[in-house]
């Protein structure tokens, strides 16, 4: 009876083993890193709006530097993971759409001293490039249901698009 339970035991864990990174805990992860880039991002897109009627920008190109190091941090975290089995798509996408931002907020961080011109054209790239970041978040949205369905596990709170 000993023996039946070791073998059981070292079947259990060879089979949790060899199933490589746990899909769900990645999708969440990667979800949870995409939020927090989104949440930085509208940050500084109000902080920029707010400062759009005001001649000096230093206090934007600061908080731009600080946007962009967090964000290259995310995408270097997401970087790490282990990718699971079909995950590829999904978390390509993700990295993309982070360093859309970054490039976006690139634009406001090109000089320490920013005119009054530089400014008003790096906010009207960044509303330029909202298009191309919803384009990269529907292929997310469409990723990440294809690698919930193949690696069977269930989304919640995703919209359907079909």
């Amino acid at each position: 009876m000993r023996k039946l339970r070791i073998l059981l035991l070292f079947i259990v864990l060879f089979t949790l083993s060899s199933c490589g990174p746990n899909p769900g805990k990645f999708n969440d992860n990667l979800i949870e890193n995409l939020n927090k880039a989104d949440r930085e991002y509208t940050r500084f897109y109000a902080l920029a709006d707010q400062y759009s009627d005001n001649d000096n920008f230093i206090i934007v190109t600061e908080k731009g530097k600080v946007t962009i190091k967090e964000m290259e941090e995310l995408i270097k975290q997401i970087n790490k993971y282990n990718t699971p089995k079909e995950g590829d798509d999904f978390k390509n996408l993700t990295v993309e759409y982070i360093k859309n931002m970054v490039n976006s907020v690139k634009g406001f961080t090109q000089d320490e001293k920013l005119t009054k011109d530089q400014f008003e054209k790096a906010l009207e790239n960044m509303d330029k490039n909202e298009v191309k970041l919803n384009e990269i978040d529907n292929k997310i949205i469409e990723a990440q249901k294809s690698f919930a369905s193949k690696r069977g596990f269930e989304l919640k709170g995703v919209s359907s698009k079909k």
